[in-house]
């Protein structure tokens, strides 16, 4: 789970490490950071999941220029001024981190590394869905209101538009993703292209009824476009839109929540629902 708040505020144990926060682009105690979107950790690990979670900024601090401060600076200094058209943003960054994260739990004897599933929500829910389509060894993967730049098809220019992404977050995106704000038809991707990269693996699309922002039905149309794909591998995909509250159940997974951005309670059992039919232990 790929969270936006340091672990030690995201769940209730005494034996984590405090780690930095950030608020306003200035470094803070991990303890005096807001805990954002808490997960109930005890539901899964009542239903027998193991939850690895993953504070984003300890990958890269989320402001301009904070790419100086994280794994970006591994390789060189780093200059967000002077980044080329292809140049990759903060979003591939924590993509690429989260990659990083699942070799390390794969080493564990105790982690079947074949079996790793990736969450995130909202900016999260895009660097998960980017994060599966780049790495195939992610097993499954829940993107919860991912919107723009998510699973949401940027072409409708409807709700949050890359115009939005790219003058909010200039430095989430590679600058040749930003120049398309003026006319999103242009781009010769959409967002249906990267569920499609994820096949055949299971996905979930967790969405908000009143989230007119982030889009839900651009990433139910998204979901759509990229199920012929599922079909090529034998698996299901989506046809319509579910009831409210009611998760569909084939591969390529939408739900959408009677309620806005971000998590909601019943989310819960319908992701674990999902992790059930798809993280089962071999042979069983």
């Amino acid at each position: 789970m790929a969270n936006f708040s340091p672990n030690v505020v995201m769940v209730d144990d005494t034996g984590i490490k405090e780690t930095d926060g950030w608020e306003d682009g200035k470094r803070i105690p991990g303890r005096q950071a807001r805990a954002i979107a808490k997960p109930d950790v005890a539901a899964y690990l009542a239903r027998g999941f193991g939850v690895a979670l993953v504070h984003y900024a300890q990958i890269e601090p989320d402001f301009l220029g904070g790419s100086a401060l994280g794994l970006r600076k591994i390789y060189d200094p780093f200059d967000e001024s002077k980044r080329k058209p292809n140049d990759a943003g903060a979003i591939a960054t924590w993509a690429e981190g989260l990659s990083l994260v699942r070799e390390h739990l794969a080493l564990d004897p105790s982690v079947n590394g074949r079996r790793i599933a990736l969450y995130g929500v909202s900016r999260l829910g895009k660097v998960a869905l980017w994060a599966g389509a780049n790495d195939p060894r992610f097993a499954a993967v829940v993107a919860v209101s991912s919107g723009e730049g998510g699973a949401a098809l940027s072409k409708r220019n409807y709700g949050e538009t890359i115009g939005h992404v790219a003058a909010a977050f200039p430095y989430w995106f590679s600058p040749r993703w930003n120049s398309l704000a003026p006319s999103p038809s242009a781009s010769p991707i959409d967002a249906h292209m990267v569920l499609a990269m994820l096949a055949p693996r299971p996905v979930m699309l967790i969405v908000g009824e009143t989230d007119a922002w982030s889009d839900p039905y651009g990433e139910f149309l998204a979901a759509r476009l990229a199920t012929p794909v599922y079909r090529l591998f034998d698996k299901e995909g989506v046809d319509g839109i579910p009831q409210i509250d009611v998760a569909t159940r084939h591969d390529l997974v939408f739900m959408m929540h009677s309620a806005g951005h971000g998590s909601a309670p019943q989310d819960t059992p319908a992701v674990l629902a999902f992790l059930d039919r798809n993280l089962q232990p071999e042979g069983s």
